[in-house]
C-alpha cells in the first residue's frame, strides 16, 4: 500500500487546515481505498500501533474528505496547533475541539515511541 501525502509539513496557513502545518511533523496521509469503513479503521489502527504520530481519522464526519491527519509526537518545530493536536491526541480526543472525543478511540497503551535503527 503506498500513501499519498496531500499536504505536508512547513506549508503555509489555509483556510481547510488552519496553521497546522506550518512547522514540522505535520501531513495529511491518503490511500485508495478511503471510504470502505473497515478497511479505513484497519489503517488508523495500524498508524497509530507503529507508534510516533497522533493518527486522527478525517471524513464526512468532520466535514471533510476522507484522509489520515498524523502529527509526529516527538519532533521540534511543530506549529502550535499541531502541538496541541497531539495533546488532545494523548487524552483521547478528535484533535479538532477541545474535549470533543475521537469517533476511534483505540489508543496503544502506552502510546508507542517510535525509533529508528540503521
Amino acid at each position: 500500500m503506498e500513501f499519498q501525502c496531500p499536504q505536508g509539513s512547513w506549508q503555509p496557513e489555509t483556510t481547510y487546515s488552519g496553521r497546522t502545518h506550518t512547522g514540522a511533523g505535520c501531513a495529511d496521509l491518503w490511500v485508495p481505498r478511503m471510504d470502505d469503513t473497515q478497511w479505513y479503521k484497519h489503517v488508523l489502527h495500524a498508524l497509530r500501533e507503529v507508534g510516533k504520530q497522533a493518527a486522527f481519522g478525517r471524513g464526512p464526519w468532520c466535514k471533510m474528505p476522507y484522509h489520515f491527519h498524523v502529527c509526529d509526537l516527538d519532533t521540534n518545530h511543530e506549529a502550535e496547533e499541531c502541538a496541541w493536536q497531539v495533546a488532545q491526541y494523548r487524552l483521547g480526543n478528535d484533535g479538532l475541539t477541545a474535549g470533543a472525543r475521537d469517533p476511534f478511540p483505540y489508543r496503544p497503551s502506552p502510546i508507542r515511541k517510535w525509533t529508528f535503527k540503521a
